[in-house]
């Protein structure tokens, strides 16, 4: 897939993964659990043109200009390097023209840098001399002044620029006229404060309380995060990747309030990110749907990483180290200690944070229990840091019987759920399809048969791809089937529990949502089939799309 940009360069956009389609194809890579296979890496039109316009102030067209004479200017300056020898002083890209300006010692080179489409600028010092300088300064590191934050060469004025805070400009230069630098040697430019480490905040990743214990962040909300009540009182302070956090603002456990949950407001360094940081990978939060009894659930804390279940009860009372507790969350997943306050996820949708557990992650039998997110939220006033933004909690729902059937170890595909659930997906395909202003697509016998196939297959053979274990790519068991296309695509998840889910999952990959909004396709077949992992029921989904020669 090619586009122009108004200007004579073109950005090739990688092939969509994840998705099998005539003429173009591209295999599967597996990726974090619950997000089928992984999209490539958007081109810049797609991940640098908008921010461009945003905090560079350009038009969308302004911008793909600048990147494309950009990539262009790399390469020349590296060859400009090499030309202009011991006499080059520097490069940088002008902001008042946009073209290249090379400072070159020797005035004899000015026509050969000209020649290349740059701009020539004399200037005293050669590159080499400007970096011996940083290095003096880099050798006194250790005697700068606490308001200067840094240094480095700049050649667009031919010296070494000192950062300092306002006020500060005069010692800095004291400074660095003792070790040797001075006059026009030097500049000094202001910052308004030090620089400081930048953090992202995820649900699952470790915090250290008053620097002793260890608990896991559960889920990001705008001013911190939720986590478990008993990790610590209101006042304590936190600690992660060695640099300092937040403060407890809220610490409940048990008792009259029958709650496990606390509330940390970090400090400006953090940054909350609408992710848990899986074993597998980050996996987006969409927002707290509550998940049913029987749903399968994944929870990541930080001594454990990702674990898996299924939720065996919802609104359960409960005794937690010897604490009444009430309204909880039990499921199938294992736990152990350094996990508490961890995130429990249902597909996307945070469902609460790890309070809990009996038995361990060694073998055996393990069960965990959680305080719910959404009556924290509603309690508290937080928002949950959602990839749609800021959300509150939804409004309360009537609560659940406390248990529920355990599902059938071997669910079929010929079980009348699981055609429910196809159905289902075929629907919020045309649903989506509509949208986007293509006609719908038919259920196709031969189609369906292929993905239900590739499903159980899938999911009796322990594998996630769009291979299968005979080497047969999706067009080959597509043929096999007797559908004769003329365009085919495939789409595959695994580990979403709802229809809904799935599709929410395939609509935020560029690669599935391209197969689902192909105005060419006239067919569908979708396949779910259920991997059973210890007692656990992972769901694999499999969509077929197709379009024959007579349509």
């Amino acid at each position: 897939m090619v586009s122009a940009a108004g200007v004579a360069v073109v950005l090739t956009v990688p092939a969509l993964a994840g998705t099998e389609a005539r003429p173009q194809r591209s295999s599967g890579a597996a990726q974090a659990p619950g997000a089928g296979t992984a999209p490539a890496d958007p081109g810049p039109a797609d991940a640098l043109l908008a921010p461009m316009e945003r905090d560079l102030k350009l038009t969308r067209g302004d911008a793909a200009q600048r990147l494309g004479a950009e990539a262009v200017t790399s390469e020349l300056e590296s060859r400009l390097r090499t030309v202009t020898g011991g006499a080059f002083g520097g490069a940088w890209i002008s902001s008042s023209t946009g073209r290249l300006t090379v400072a070159v010692t020797d005035s004899e080179l000015a026509d050969d840098v000209r020649a290349t489409g740059a701009e020539p600028k004399l200037v005293e010092q050669n590159r080499g001399e400007l970096e011996a300088a940083q290095s003096r300064l880099d050798r006194r590191a250790a005697k700068a002044p606490a308001q200067v934050s840094g240094w480095y060469v700049d050649p667009s004025t031919n010296s070494v620029t000192l950062l300092a805070h306002e006020g500060a400009e005069q010692k800095a230069r004291t400074w660095a006229r003792k070790a040797g630098l001075g006059g026009d040697a030097v500049r000094v430019q202001t910052v308004p404060a030090d620089f400081t480490a930048m953090f992202d905040l995820r649900g699952g990743d470790a915090f250290v309380i008053n620097r002793s214990s260890r608990c896991s962040v559960g889920f990001p909300v705008t001013t911190g995060f939720v986590t478990a009540g008993h990790c610590g009182a209101r006042g304590a302070t936190t600690v992660a990747s060695n640099n300092a956090q937040g403060t407890f603002r809220v610490s409940k456990f048990g008792n009259s309030g029958g709650n496990d949950y606390a509330v940390v407001d970090v400090n400006r360094n953090w940054t909350p990110k609408p992710v848990v940081a899986t074993t597998g990978g980050e996996v987006p939060i969409a927002g707290s749907k509550e998940a049913p009894v029987g749903a399968s659930v994944c929870r990541t804390g930080s001594t454990t990483g990702t674990r898996c279940g299924v939720i065996t009860a919802r609104n359960a009372s409960l005794t937690v180290s010897g604490r009444a507790v009430k309204g909880f969350v039990i499921t199938s997943a294992c736990a152990q200690p350094g996990d508490s306050g961890g995130s429990l996820l249902a597909g996307n949708q945070a469902q609460g944070v790890l309070s809990g557990g009996s038995g361990n992650c060694s073998g055996g039998r393990a069960t965990s229990v959680y305080q719910p997110i959404n009556p924290v939220l509603q309690t508290e006033g937080l928002k949950l840091v959602t990839t749609g933004g800021a959300v509150p909690a939804p409004k309360p729902t009537p609560t659940q019987g406390s248990t529920s059937p355990k599902p059938s170890s071997k669910p079929t595909a010929g079980g009348s759920a699981v055609q429910k659930a196809e159905a289902e997906v075929v629907r919020l395909v045309n649903q989506e399809r509509a949208r986007a202003g293509c006609s719908p697509v038919t259920v196709d016998s031969r189609l369906a048969s292929v993905a239900r196939s590739h499903s159980q297959d899938m999911a009796a053979n322990r594998f996630f791809s769009h291979t299968n274990r005979q080497g047969k790519s999706p067009s080959q068991r597509v043929t096999a089937a007797g559908y004769k296309f003329r365009l085919t695509g495939e789409n595959i998840a695994f580990g979403q529990a709802t229809p809904a889910a799935v599709m929410q999952a395939w609509m935020k990959s560029a690669g599935h949502r391209a197969n689902i909004l192909k105005c060419g396709y006239r067919n569908i077949g979708v396949g779910l089939a259920f991997r059973n992992d210890s007692g656990r029921q992972v769901p694999m989904w499999t969509q077929e799309f197709g379009a024959t020669f007579d349509r």
